[in-house]
Formats: structure tokens, sequence, C-alpha cells
């Protein structure tokens, strides 16, 4: 990933789901203009956050597969992000059918949907045609780090 969207893993269940968050700030690079700031995050930017933390579902699931995605059924957006706005987003994995995945996400700000996805699939691809496996794993546990992540027990 050129670009990474999601600042933090908050929990993840492998082959279930997972969340994790996005801060904008007016630091980001897709904010700036020559000539002063965009007031929004753009919505390609916020999906594409929920598309990324698939990818860490699907690698947590997987261990060394990532997706590229195929096909989306459906994408809402409720209202664009503003800069110091944190959206908290889960993805949750419907099915797997062969090697491809089904995937539905929804981003929030507070309890308001800011964005929902459904029916997204995307065709399951080995990790190192698409990244480097060791600085993909690195990013990952970096993204998870300082998070709670509950046991095989269900406990925090």
């Amino acid at each position: 990933m050129k670009f990474r969207f999601v600042d933090r893993i908050t929990a993840v269940e492998a082959g279930r789901h997972i969340t994790g968050v996005k801060a904008v700030s007016l630091e980001e690079y897709f904010l700036q203009r020559g000539l002063g700031f965009r007031k929004h995050f753009p919505a390609t930017l916020m999906l594409e956050t929920l598309l990324q933390l698939g990818n860490y579902l699907i690698y947590e699931t997987f261990h060394t597969k990532l997706a590229l995605l195929t096909l989306f059924r459906r994408v809402t957006i409720g209202r664009l992000l503003t800069p110091g706005e944190v959206m908290t987003a889960r993805v949750d994995l419907i099915s797997v059918i062969g090697d491809n995945v089904k995937l539905s996400g929804t981003g929030y700000v507070g309890p308001e949907v800011v964005i929902r996805g459904e029916g997204c699939v995307g065709a399951l691809i080995d990790l190192e045609r698409l990244a480097d496996p060791g600085k993909f794993q690195r990013m990952y546990r970096e993204l998870c780090r300082g998070s709670v992540f509950p046991d095989k027990n269900g406990n925090g």
C-alpha cells in the first residue's frame, strides 16, 4: 500500500471482523492544495480506508493472502469527513467461496454512519505478489500495537 489510511487497528477476530480508526488531520496530503486546504476528506479515500481495513482482516485470517477488489454491490456515503474527526470503522468477513471473499464495512463518527459498503467481493492473491511480506507484517503489527484483542475465550 503506497498510502496507508488506517491509523490504528483496535480489534480483530480472524475470519469474522476487524475494527480500526482513521483520524483526519490537516496534515493529510490529500487535504493540502497549492492555495489552501480542502475542507473534506474525499469519499474515495473513506472507501479506501474500509478496503485497507478489510485487507488487514484477510491477512489476519489467511496469513499469506490479501484481496484484490473485483466488485462492489453498494456504497453509501452519509457525509464526508472533516479535519479533526475520527472515523471508527468495522469490516465483516461475510463469506469465503473458493479464492473469493465477500466483505461489508461501515464507518462511524460517534453514532453517525458516514460510509457503508455492502457486498464487496475480492479475489484472494498471495501476499508476496502484492507487497513485501516482511514489511507488510511489520506495518500490521505496528497498527495493532497497544490494542487489546480478546483471547481465544473472548476475554479482553
